[in-house]
């Protein structure tokens, strides 16, 4: 299995398995992110997963042709995504709280999350 179809078969059943469950307890949600975005440490911790997982992606990954490229883009938005909640824990807090406690606004991310998970194990399992 060479590098891309590996990795999405890791992040894939990843992004399709949260997409989903955003779908399913939407009135959980708004909750799940209001905890979040008081608890600076979480934030901090989550940012420096994202990085790791980023970091690993795009230094065994770098193809930007086809559809690999997408897995590359994943690894560079975890990447930024990490170092943003790194640096900035306060700023996004205080974003995530005011946008992220309505239910309809997560249908906007649940959808592209579920998408990115579909997409991806459709390249990895086929």
């Amino acid at each position: 299995m060479d590098r891309s179809k590996f990795i999405a078969s890791l992040a894939g059943p990843v992004f399709l398995s949260l997409g989903v469950s955003i779908f399913l307890n939407r009135d959980m949600f708004p909750d799940i992110v209001h905890q979040i975005s008081n608890s600076f440490p979480l934030i901090i911790v989550m940012g420096m997963i994202a990085l790791v997982a980023g970091l690993a992606i795009v230094q065994n990954h770098d193809t930007w042709s086809g559809w690999p490229a997408s897995i590359t883009l994943i690894g560079w938005l975890l990447i930024i995504g990490g170092v943003m909640r790194i640096v900035f824990p306060r700023q996004l807090a205080s974003i995530a709280g005011s946008i992220g406690g309505d239910p309809s606004f997560l249908m906007i991310p649940a959808t592209l999350v579920t998408a990115i998970g579909l997409f991806l194990c459709f390249k990895a399992y086929r």
